[in-house]
């Protein structure tokens, strides 16, 4: 993972300080200093952000903020640990998150249902089958599947795949 300074760092060889400083109303100096280890008094908004998302644990309403502003959402990566009984289970849930989702949209796009409380749900909904769908396919990135050499002789060779 990057520190903030590296990423800054990184940024600043595609938008120059001495472009982005103006922007921002700010000297050259103070914006070139966030990208740098060595200025600690000149803590970068980045490094300021991540303290303040830091502190407030489990509280996404500032970075979904943010994330919007960006074009995008965030999804909070779950805590997941697969092996072959859970990785069943973790499709089911994925399946039913689905489902309720589906359930929700249908019933939103009636014009009875299409109220602002529905909406709510709906976004909920499809909030948490984000959430779900990242964590199951992070599981899955994580873990390694053995293919059962019973099914497939021909592979009698192979120990196993990894994806």
């Amino acid at each position: 993972m990057f520190t903030s300074h590296q990423v800054l760092q990184e940024i600043f060889q595609d938008h120059p300080v001495k472009q982005l400083a103006p922007q921002l109303n700010l000297a050259y100096s103070t914006v070139s200093k966030w990208a740098e280890t060595c200025h600690p008094e000149a803590v970068s908004p980045v490094e300021r952000t991540g303290q303040l998302l830091e502190a407030l644990d489990a509280d996404d309403r500032l970075i979904q903020h943010l994330c919007q502003r960006a074009g995008g959402f965030f999804v909070r990566n779950p805590p997941v640990e697969l092996s072959g009984e859970t990785a069943y289970q973790a499709e089911n849930q994925l399946v039913r998150a689905s489902a309720e989702y589906f359930t929700e949209v249908t019933v939103a796009v009636t014009p009875a249902g299409r109220t602002p409380n529905q909406v709510q749900r709906v976004r909920r909904r499809w909030d948490t089958l984000k959430t779900q769908g990242e964590g199951f396919t992070q599981a899955l990135e994580r873990t390694t599947l053995r293919l059962s050499l019973t099914l497939l002789p021909w592979l009698a060779e192979a120990e196993c795949w990894a994806v």
